[in-house]
C-alpha cells in the first residue's frame, strides 16, 4: 500500500492549508494508499484535517511570537520532522508551500520524491527570496494555481521540470455563509468615493483564491 505524506507549514485558517483541506476532501476514494499529514505550526484546522487523513501530527501547536524564539522553534522542529519521515518512509512527500524550505531540503536530502505546491508569488519572496526560489528547483514536480504563476516559475525561477496547474478549491458553504444579498449603505458610500480594485486572498478572506473586485 502506498504512503503519501503531506507537509503543511501551518494548520491555521490561512489560505494554503484551507486549499489543501479542499484537495484532501476530494481525493480519489480507493483503498490502495494511505494519507499522512504533518503540520509544522498551529493546530486550528487539526480536527478538520483529521477527518480526511489516516494519521496527523502537529509539531508545534502554539509557536512563540517572539522573533528570536520563533527562529529557534523553526530550527528545533527539523529533528522531529526527520524522525517522522524516517519512520514512515513514504512513497511521496507533498509539501504545501514553497515557504517550507526546511521540509523541501529535508525530503530531498533523505532521497524522497518531493512535490511542492507553490501558493506564493513574487511578493512573497522578499524575505530569503533567492534561497526559497532555489529550493523550488529541488522539487521533482511543482503545483501552482494559475497559468501566470506557472510562467513565472518557468521563466523567472528557471524551473525545468513538470508544472501542474490546480486552481485553489473553496468550500462553497463558507462563501454562502459570508455572502449577503443586501450591500450595506456605509460600504457603498465608502466604495463610491474612490476608484480602485481590492483583492482579498488567504488570511484576509480565509478563502484562498477568491478575489473581490469593487
Amino acid at each position: 500500500m502506498k504512503k503519501y505524506l503531506f507537509i503543511s507549514h501551518v494548520l491555521d485558517n490561512s489560505g494554503s492549508p484551507r486549499a489543501l483541506l479542499e484537495l484532501l476532501k476530494h481525493k480519489p476514494q480507493t483503498s490502495n494508499y494511505k494519507i499522512y499529514l504533518v503540520g509544522m505550526r498551529w493546530n486550528h484546522l487539526e480536527n478538520e484535517f483529521r477527518k480526511y487523513v489516516n494519521h496527523i501530527k502537529v509539531i508545534t501547536k502554539n509557536p512563540p511570537q517572539n522573533l528570536l524564539l520563533k527562529s529557534f522553534e523553526r530550527l528545533k522542529s527539523i529533528y522531529p520532522l526527520y524522525l517522522y519521515i524516517r519512520k514512515l518512509n513514504p512513497d511521496l512527500v507533498f509539501i504545501n508551500s514553497s515557504a517550507n524550505t526546511r521540509a523541501i531540503f529535508l525530503s530531498k536530502l533523505m532521497g524522497y520524491k518531493t512535490y511542492v505546491f507553490v501558493h506564493e508569488f513574487e511578493e512573497s519572496y522578499r524575505k530569503l527570496g533567492k534561497i526559497r526560489k532555489n529550493f523550488i528547483k529541488l522539487a521533482d514536480k511543482v503545483f501552482v494555481t494559475n497559468q501566470i504563476q506557472k510562467e513565472w516559475i518557468r521563466h523567472n525561477i528557471g524551473y525545468k521540470k513538470d508544472i501542474v496547474i490546480i486552481p485553489n478549491g473553496i468550500d462553497i458553504k463558507i462563501v454562502e455563509k459570508k455572502s449577503t444579498n443586501k450591500v450595506p449603505y456605509k460600504f457603498l458610500k465608502f466604495k463610491n468615493k474612490f476608484k480602485y480594485i481590492i483583492s482579498t486572498i488567504g488570511y484576509i478572506s480565509y478563502v484562498k483564491g477568491w478575489d473581490i473586485f469593487l
